[in-house]
């Protein structure tokens, strides 16, 4: 296969000189070592694409890879030189690339190994050399990393189709939730204004009502003036429309969920 291997030099990774021979013993290599900046990175690409593989080297966290002299590459940064390599196949040898992995995966066509914790650098060098020896015997990555991966299940595989699949079932889902929760709330809607306009009509009947007993008690010889029948019918009409008001507050406030 063709790989684009990016390993810079660190002092506190003795073994990317063993990973690296195992790789080039199998493999068509192009290497960017020692002293890695960005512009090193898009000159091998830009000489040498497409690869098959595009193969990290170095330490690396949720903010992405780490290049020389402690400058870090961020997750658009690896994202866009896996995507520009044109690989179908990136393998992030660093500790806990598990966040940076998942970022690229959605973002691009490539599958993506990775590791869930910070793995001593024997065991990365071991899985580095496995992974390059089995994938001389096959083209599908998925097969070549299952022959390779630890038991202890420290390195993780997304295949790019599976993850973005999910992902588009993952948003098909919450789109679906929430248009079935917009239909209800509509539904509660229309319910809340029928019954406003029914309360309105309720009201402008009572209204109705206390106008016409006010003029029928006009018309009489001996009008009724009694102060107490006024407060009565003031209090009748208050506590209708108290009601009301009461019943579309606990409508409004215990339908929408």
């Amino acid at each position: 296969m063709k790989i684009l291997v990016i390993a810079p030099t660190n002092p506190t990774l003795p073994g990317i000189d063993e990973e690296v021979a195992a790789i080039t013993a199998n493999h068509e290599t192009v290497l960017v070592l020692g002293t890695v900046r960005e512009t090193d990175i898009v000159q091998a690409i830009r000489l040498n694409a497409p690869f098959q593989v595009i193969w990290w080297i170095t330490h690396g966290g949720s903010e992405g890879v780490e290049l020389s002299n402690g400058v870090i590459l961020n997750i658009d940064g690896v994202g866009q030189f896996v995507t520009t390599s044109e690989a179908g196949l990136c393998v992030l040898n660093s500790c806990s690339s598990e966040d940076a992995a998942r970022q690229i995966v959605i973002g691009g066509n490539a599958s993506i190994i990775y590791t869930i914790s910070n793995l001593p650098d024997v065991e990365a060098l071991r899985f580095g050399a496995l992974l390059a020896k089995r994938l001389t015997e096959t083209d599908d990555f998925r097969a070549a990393f299952e022959k390779a991966r630890p038991l202890k299940g420290e390195y993780r595989m997304l295949d790019a189709g599976v993850a973005l699949r999910s992902m588009d079932l993952t948003i098909s889902g919450r789109v679906d939730k929430l248009q079935d929760k917009m239909e209800l709330h509509t539904q509660q809607l229309y319910e809340l204004k029928t019954d406003a306009a029914n309360n309105q009509k309720t009201t402008d009947a009572l209204r109705a009502s206390v106008d016409a007993l006010r003029a029928s008690d006009e018309k009489r010889d001996h009008p009724v003036s009694d102060p107490v029948q006024i407060i009565k019918w003031v209090a009748i009409l208050s506590a209708v429309l108290l009601a009301m008001v009461i019943l579309s507050i606990v409508l409004a406030r215990g339908g929408f969920v």
